[in-house]
């Protein structure tokens, strides 16, 4: 049996181990509920332990032992250990989607580069009924596509030059997506805007056509830009062809109810220019005959927004009618049975107009009563294929007066 100091050694060590194994789990338990547990621990210990010494000091006779264990509320604290996990009883907040985020839980990165979609199959939307191009599932290499008597060409290919792709959340799913012009023809090119995708699986899908030039046999617009806005609006610049000074314009267009509808910029190109061809003469009784001037009035109306190059004349004269002299000098000369007139120095804008004089004769017998003499005036516009009005063949006449 121990004795009387070995039994107190032993009740103070037992006393102390105790109180480590109850206090010091408590003390690196997270959370403010963790805290005031440990709280609760350090005081019920502490009075046990007081306890237990009083008990000691009591049976061994001295104050000593009571005075050397009371707590010293001056004396340095360790703080207790803290644990860098949320504390339990935190409320947890979880991040705030934006609506176009929140409507699936992932969502496929729509940006495929120039060099990805130049070498993809895709499916393109159908074209302008009318041409020789056709929608349908295309396999490109290096940008080219071909299909029965026709080639469909993307960014990157060796024909047809074509801005790069350009990237926008169009549809509001929170991810972009691509968009890229596509030209489409044998000779004459047919334009569409297309916006691309890829599904869950990655594979490169088709949204739709956000739009398309009309089918005319001879175009009068390509598209040559593309540029997207921050809130989903894909433009697109339309330009004039076969124009001397083309015309370019945006236009804006979004994605709704399932398709691209256009929602900025004008709804169409001016219209071409149209030209008008006059012509007046003038005849007098000579000896011999009759002498005058035919004069002739090309005329970009004012209604055009885009100039002609120059006009190419053809004069038609009547029979047994002549020219002497044209005016301005240098511009017209006879060939082929007719008079050719050109001025191809200065284009002619709207509302303005070209005029040429040509004096001319007849050898035609005096007449008691007028005698009209039809002609021909052929008008070529360069550029002629853009251009509305009189162009071609313009009947005119010279009357020759009635002689005494």
């Amino acid at each position: 049996m121990p004795d009387r100091d070995q039994y107190d050694e032993l009740l103070l060590r037992d006393t102390f181990e105790r109180y480590r194994a109850d206090e010091l789990p408590a003390m690196v338990a997270p959370g403010a509920a963790a805290a005031r547990r440990t709280l609760a621990y350090r005081r019920r210990r502490r009075t046990a332990v007081v306890a237990a010494a009083v008990v000691l000091a009591l049976a061994t006779g001295g104050g000593a032992a009571l005075v050397a264990i009371r707590p010293d509320h001056h004396a340095h604290r360790v703080p207790p250990a803290t644990s860098h996990r949320p504390s339990p009883d935190a409320t947890s907040h979880s991040p705030t989607l934006s609506p176009r985020r929140s409507a699936r839980k992932h969502v496929p990165d729509g940006r495929i580069g120039a060099t990805d979609l130049a070498g993809a199959t895709l499916d393109i939307p159908g074209w302008q009924s009318g041409g020789v191009c056709a929608g349908g599932t295309y396999t490109f290499r290096g940008g080219t596509g071909t299909g029965d008597g026709f080639d469909v060409y993307l960014p990157g290919n060796g024909r047809v030059v074509l801005p790069g792709p350009a990237y926008a959340d169009v549809d509001g799913d929170g991810a972009d997506e691509t968009v890229a012009l596509v030209a489409c023809g044998a000779q004459e090119l047919n334009y569409q805007a297309v916006a691309f995708d890829r599904d869950d699986a990655g594979r490169i899908v088709t949204l739709g056509s956000v739009a398309r030039t009309p089918f005319v046999p001879m175009p009068t617009a390509r598209m040559d830009g593309l540029r997207t806005d921050p809130d989903g609006t894909v433009e697109v610049r339309w330009t004039q062809v076969r124009e001397l000074s083309p015309i370019s314009q945006w236009r804006g267009y979004r994605w709704s109810g399932g398709a691209f509808t256009q929602v900025g910029g004008p709804a169409a190109l001016p219209d071409p220019p149209v030209v008008r061809v006059t012509a007046r003469a003038t005849m007098s009784p000579t000896d011999g005959g009759y002498a005058g001037t035919l004069t002739i009035v090309v005329t970009n109306t004012a209604a055009s927004q885009n100039p002609i190059g120059y006009a190419n004349l053809k004069v038609a004269l009547p029979a047994g009618v002549t020219v002497r002299s044209a005016s301005p000098a240098g511009q017209c000369s006879a060939a082929d049975g007719a008079w050719w007139c050109t001025d191809d120095t200065h284009p002619i804008g709207p509302g303005t107009s070209w005029t040429v004089t040509l004096a001319v004769t007849s050898t035609a017998p005096h007449q008691p009563a007028d005698r009209t003499l039809p002609g021909t005036l052929t008008l070529y516009p360069v550029p002629s294929s853009f251009c509305r009005g009189d162009t071609g063949d313009t009947p005119y006449s010279i009357t020759l007066p009635a002689a005494d």
